[in-house]
């Protein structure tokens, strides 16, 4: 009877570990009207990013319009990435340069990230690739993805931010390539108020 009893217990034990661990595995959520989402919703954003490549001097904004999902739990997509327009701000490209972005869809996951909240890219082929004039010759250069954006809830949408140089692998070059800013993701069929928790 103690052996049914030590082993019972000893199940109860296990059980409430692995109950635990999943409740911290899916800490976050993305929500609408505070109820997390049943369902994936789309999602869209229109992204300012300024990229910086410090080996070669290049330096250029471009605002992108980004779509996607949010699903059930902390998952999500990036779909597609179209950009709107690119303006060069340093001595490498003389013309201003275009940026497309690789290996779509890109898989994302909301995150605990510098003592808040960040979306996290799990997709590792996710790249930028960007071209441009210059020295009288094209240069196209891909360059790794910054993984995770800061996250923090608005009047309007949930605001995500690259504010960190973060140095990434790049084709061409042994560039330090980094990028700053963000946009505000949106629920876009029904205009709700979306929310990362």
């Amino acid at each position: 009877m103690k052996t049914i009893k030590a082993f019972s217990a000893a199940c109860t034990i296990v059980c409430a570990f692995a109950a635990l661990t999943a409740t911290a595995a899916t800490a976050h959520e993305w929500q609408i009207r505070g109820v997390g989402l049943t369902k994936s919703v789309s999602t869209g954003q229109t992204a300012t990013y300024t990229f910086v490549n410090t080996t070669n001097d290049a330096y250029f904004t471009c605002t992108v319009e980004e779509k996607g999902t949010a699903s059930p739990g902390a998952a999500g997509t990036i779909t597609s990435v179209k950009e709107v327009s690119c303006n060069t701000d340093g001595n490498f490209c003389e013309t201003a340069p275009t940026i497309e972005a690789r290996n779509l869809p890109w898989s994302t996951e909301l995150v605990t990230y510098e003592g808040g909240l960040g979306n996290h890219i799990k997709t590792t082929a996710a790249e930028w690739k960007w071209q441009c004039r210059s020295h009288f010759t094209g240069w196209t250069e891909s360059c790794a993805v910054d993984p995770t954006m800061k996250v923090k809830n608005v009047s309007t949408g949930v605001d995500e931010t690259y504010n960190a140089n973060v140095g990434n692998s790049c084709s061409n070059s042994t560039a330090a390539f980094y990028t700053e800013g963000g946009g505000i993701l949106k629920e876009t069929f029904a205009e709700e108020l979306l929310r990362a928790i």
